[in-house]
């Protein structure tokens, strides 16, 4: 399944409805150019979709594109990271 995912800035989250469920990354702007990826959520009833990996994905590429670098907090992300080594340089 393929997501239309939107970011909302002010909301700092990156986000798509599905079904009329809400999944979702959270980030944080820690300084100018460093984002904190926290949180994650998929609801129960999506889970198992790769909802979350598309979204993860989406704001790894966000963060290459407006040359932030991103600290994991969230264990999905830190997950997906180590998964997917194309986006370690953006980690610190």
């Amino acid at each position: 399944m393929s997501l239309k995912i939107e970011h909302n800035e002010n909301k700092h989250r990156f986000s798509a409805v599905v079904d009329g469920y809400e999944c979702l990354l959270d980030y944080r702007v820690k300084s100018p150019g460093v984002l904190e990826y926290y949180h994650t959520f998929v609801p129960i009833e999506l889970r198992g979709q790769k909802l979350a990996e598309q979204i993860a994905t989406f704001a790894m590429d966000y963060a290459r594109a407006t040359n932030s670098k991103v600290i994991p907090t969230c264990p999905y992300v830190q997950r997906f990271v180590g998964i997917h080594p194309e986006y370690k340089d953006l980690i610190i």
